[in-house]
């Protein structure tokens, strides 16, 4: 893996307005699983840094609608740790 960094699969901050909204959408939806959104083993993964598409908007926004949906069907903590987890595979693979 180049440049691995520990990586925050749902952003801590986001840049810019946009980002921001989708990252407090999507901390909403983890605490409501009793998930840590900064801290939790859930959300944090190792991964390459500066790699394209790893920290932008269309990367964030997959995971929050994924998340968004899973929630909307009435996901379980189960459920939802493992859409986080495909999309640490997802992030280890960005190359």
């Amino acid at each position: 893996m180049c440049k691995p960094h520990a990586h925050h699969i749902l952003f801590k901050i986001g840049n810019g307005k946009k980002q921001k909204e989708l990252v407090k959408q999507g901390q909403e939806i983890l605490r409501k699983y009793g998930i840590d959104p900064i801290a939790g083993n859930e959300v944090l993964c190792w991964a390459p840094n500066k790699v394209v598409g790893q920290h932008n908007y269309d990367t964030l926004k997959s995971l929050v609608d994924d998340l968004t949906e899973k929630d909307a069907w009435g996901a379980t903590y189960e459920d939802i740790v493992q859409c986080l987890s495909a999309h640490k595979i997802i992030a280890a693979k960005r190359k």
